[in-house]
């Protein structure tokens, strides 16, 4: 992408709508890439498209407003504008899959639930323009974020990290524990509390704990802790985690 594709690309921005403007900016976070990255990126699909007869239009629409799936990485996604029974745009579904996200800040979704970002935005103080916009993103807002880590951790306790069947209020839980490889930074040394997240293992999202620096997992020499409903699950999981080895050096059940 050369110095005049920028300009032209930053009229184009310039020129959008309002509500545009702001489904591209989610695009970009939803990616998980810097907005450079991403127009670069967004460029080359334009480019690929105009050599290749009957380059498809509609999915380079998709690739910029909605992205691949979170997932399973599918390609086959769909707004929620086009689906009646969610009428959404700021929702997508999955059709390989079945997952529905909200695409302002990626949380799942059942279907035809309303994120609950959005309460938290209606309810928040900060100044706001005539769109009801602060200006921030709400995979960027500290209270979005706080309501995520609140949701998985309440995840993590009541549903099985990796078949998310439920796991009974009084019923067993067996863990599975992980130690990284030294020198991924998100776990050395880090919070003193630990934290929750998602990790992609064998094509799904699994939710996992990061262990506090001096919490006696941490001393047992787990990075990541996974609660699962049976022992079954816990074994898969383990022979999963041992795929990952550029990663993870050891795995433990508890």
């Amino acid at each position: 992408m050369d110095e005049q594709d920028k300009r032209i690309f930053e009229e184009m921005f310039e020129a959008m709508p309002d509500d545009l403007k702001a489904a591209f900016d989610s695009a970009v976070t939803a990616s998980g890439v810097s907005k450079e990255q991403f127009v670069e990126n967004l460029w080359k699909e334009v480019a690929a498209d105009e050599a290749v007869p009957g380059g498809d239009e509609d999915d380079l629409l998709r690739s910029m407003f909605i992205g691949d799936c979170p997932e399973c990485g599918s390609t086959h996604t769909l707004s929620g504008d086009e689906i009646e029974e969610i009428d959404d745009p700021t929702v997508a579904l999955c059709e390989t899959c079945g997952l529905i996200w909200c695409l302002e800040c990626g949380m799942t979704l059942a279907a035809a639930e309303e994120c609950g970002h959005w309460h938290i935005c209606e309810a928040c103080d900060e100044e706001k323009d005539e769109y009801g916009d602060c200006g921030l993103m709400p995979a960027d807002c500290p209270f979005v974020l706080d309501w995520q880590a609140r949701a998985a951790a309440d995840m993590l306790t009541s549903k099985c990290a990796w078949c998310g069947g439920e796991i009974p209020e009084a019923g067993e839980v067996f863990g599975t524990g992980a130690r990284i490889r030294e020198g991924i930074d998100f776990v050395q040394g880090g919070s003193e509390e630990g934290f929750f997240m998602e990790v992609t293992i064998a094509g799904r999202r699994v939710p996992t704990i990061v262990t506090g620096k001096d919490s006696d997992a941490r001393k047992q020499g787990n990075d990541l802790m996974f609660m699962t409903c049976s022992l079954k699950c816990a074994e898969e999981l383990k022979i999963e985690l041992e795929h990952e080895r550029d990663i993870i050096e050891k795995i433990q059940l508890n």
